[in-house]
């Protein structure tokens, strides 16, 4: 729009807290008031906004009676306008989702059988960013129309400068929900959270091993251990129990 271009990006740090584990009768556990406590949350914006320069005209009592006079011009830099939002950290985050449980079979020393929770779907529900988010973006672009070193001549361009950055922006007159949903939509915050988390249950927590062979009875006196290999590991849920199949070979 009118040759203005920009960026905005993000930079947060978060970690997971609380969180209810369930088991559902339908083979599915499901995962509640997981929360996700904001460590940092920085928003950058940047624009390149069209080159404004100024003229009057002074009149003078001899031809041609009005002679230009050049006030300078404004938006020459690459960016013009930039400003970083170091946003409260004080709001939480809700993740609840739905999973299934897989097994996998791992190499190592010892070899082991792991049941590892596998969500099919993660939800975020985002608690509203306070109200004062708002006035930190209003005040920000203010200071960063200000600093520019406008005259006072042209000092009421400020304000147009301001209804401009909102245009470009598309900023909504809830600057709060519109930062919100730049944050967690527009950056693509939320699916990638949603993606960790999925990663993190999927990939890096087994909540249960065994190992592969397992021992049954231990070493006594010149006896070795005796161990059985495990064939299969499968596991299940019910509304009260996880429940384990396990073969094991001759």
């Amino acid at each position: 729009m009118l040759g203005v271009t920009g960026t905005a990006s993000a930079d947060v740090e978060f970690h997971l807290e609380n969180g209810t584990v369930s088991f559902e009768p339908d083979n599915t556990i499901r995962i509640s008031e997981l929360d996700i406590k904001w460590d940092k949350l920085e928003v950058s914006i940047a624009l390149n906004l069209p080159t404004l320069c100024f003229t009057i005209y002074v009149p003078i009592p001899v031809p041609p009676f009005l002679i230009p006079v050049d006030l300078g011009c404004i938006f020459e830099g690459n960016p013009d306008l930039q400003f970083t939002l170091d946003l409260p950290t004080g709001f939480t985050t809700e993740v609840s989702c739905n999973a299934g449980l897989k097994t996998y079979y791992g190499l190592g020393t010892p070899n082991e059988w792991m049941v590892y929770i596998a969500p099919s779907r993660v939800d975020l529900d985002i608690i509203d960013v306070a109200d004062t988010v708002g006035d930190m973006l209003e005040n920000a672009l203010n200071a960063v129309a200000e600093s520019l070193g406008i005259p006072d001549a042209i000092v009421d361009v400020i304000g147009s400068i301001i209804d401009l950055v909102r245009e470009v922006l598309d900023i909504a007159d809830d600057l709060g929900e519109w930062l919100q949903n730049l944050i967690f939509d527009a950056l693509g915050i939320e699916s990638t959270i949603e993606s960790y988390v999925a990663i993190w249950l999927a990939d890096t927590m087994p909540i249960f091993r065994l190992e592969d062979p397992v021992e049954i009875m231990p070493a006594e006196g010149s006896l070795i251990p005796v161990k059985l290999p495990i064939e299969y590991v499968g596991a299940q849920v019910n509304d009260s129990e996880m429940v384990l199949m396990v073969d094991v070979g001759g």
